[in-house]
């Protein structure tokens, strides 16, 4: 029986976005001093449970492993960070709590968030991985 799945992959994310006319850095720190119009990073492009797992801490677990595994691939291949897109407000909350940050885009229903790879190294650090 499966109880829940992550998917990741290869991807990349613009490095700035107009705003309001403007061209300003959408991505933070060192990031955002990329020559290039964008910068590799590791999506995590599903992640999910069985519904009957509500509450059972099995997606905290499966976010972790996520995390290990775009650092074992960093290890390897120069990405940059781990990005994501959150589909509810709610999840914004969720993943905040994990240390990714939401990137400035225009339009506010686009909810992706990033996690630099500093921050992915430091979280494991934390749990002891």
């Amino acid at each position: 029986m499966v109880l829940g799945f992550v998917a990741l992959s290869a991807a990349s994310q613009p490095v700035r976005v107009k705003l309001q006319g403007k061209t300003k850095p959408l991505l933070i720190g060192i990031l955002a001093t990329c020559p290039y119009p964008a910068a590799p990073v590791v999506l995590l492009g599903q992640l999910g449970r069985r519904q009957e797992m509500a509450r059972s801490g099995i997606g905290g677990r499966l976010l972790t492993f996520a995390i290990v595994k775009a650092v074992e691939i960093a290890a390897h291949v120069g990405v940059s960070g781990i990005v994501l897109d959150a589909l509810t407000d709610e999840r914004l909350g969720y993943y905040k709590k994990a240390k990714f940050e939401r990137l400035p885009y225009p339009d506010k229903r686009v909810r992706r968030m990033l996690l630099t790879m500093a921050d992915a190294k430091a979280t494991i650090a934390q749990l002891g991985g």
